[in-house]
């Protein structure tokens, strides 16, 4: 637990109660690993067809960021790669060009403007 929050801590809350020594800073490695290659690929697919980035809240992108750029373990047969074309287009659309260029090595089609061999900074 950082120092400022335990001082804070002790200054404006009544200690009524037992207290873990911790802090939560930011949470990372949320979405599972197995997001991908456990469900349904065609629904999966089709939600994200359906989604318009450009009518989400700030947030709503960053939680959509967020799920797509999550590692994974692609889904076995043909509707992985439909699957992974699905998660690029918009992650584009995010303007997630390093993400675009990561995950772009790892399939055989990419979206119209997206080029898995652009270094990014």
């Amino acid at each position: 637990m950082s120092q400022k929050i335990m001082e804070r801590f002790k200054q404006f809350v009544a200690p009524t109660y037992g207290r873990f020594p911790i802090t939560l800073d930011r949470g990372e490695g949320a979405v599972s690993d197995r997001i991908w290659a456990s469900s349904d690929t065609e629904y999966l697919i089709s939600l994200m067809q359906a989604l318009d980035v450009s009518s989400m809240t700030e947030a709503e992108q960053a939680l959509l960021s967020r799920v797509l750029r999550s590692p994974s373990v692609a889904p076995r047969g043909g509707d992985g790669d439909a699957l992974q074309l699905e998660r690029l287009k918009l992650l584009s659309a995010l303007g997630e060009r390093r993400a675009v260029a990561m995950l772009g090595r790892q399939v055989r089609e990419l979206p119209d403007g997206a080029d898995p061999d652009a270094i990014i900074a």
